[in-house]
């Protein structure tokens, strides 16, 4: 009985690690990122950088949401390796897209 009593606990505390992993959502996305014009720093609490300014952000659905100098800017995200593709969902770039390498 106290082995069936361990196991399952083992399972709830794996599912819950499990559950907390997915609803973080952007942790895969922290890191410094970087293309041909600016830096893009992700931290784990959901601050960061964009050109040297300060940010927050957060992950929802396949979008990444960076609040930037009192602007919201939402991009769908496909992160490959070490290469992060945004593509702009809203504002006056809709569609457009960048690329940005690991560092």
């Amino acid at each position: 009985m106290n082995k069936k009593l361990i196991f399952l606990g083992m399972l709830v505390v794996l599912l819950a690690l499990s559950l907390a992993f997915v609803s973080c959502g952007g942790t895969s996305l922290v890191g410094t990122w970087g293309d041909n014009e600016a830096t893009l720093v992700l931290l784990k609490k959901g601050t960061g950088a964009w050109y040297g300014d300060t940010l927050t952000w957060k992950t929802e659905k396949k979008r990444l949401m960076i609040t930037w100098q009192g602007e919201l800017y939402t991009y769908e995200y496909n992160l490959s390796g070490s290469t992060l593709i945004l593509t702009d969902v809203g504002g006056n770039d809709g569609g457009t897209t960048y690329t940005y390498i690991k560092k």
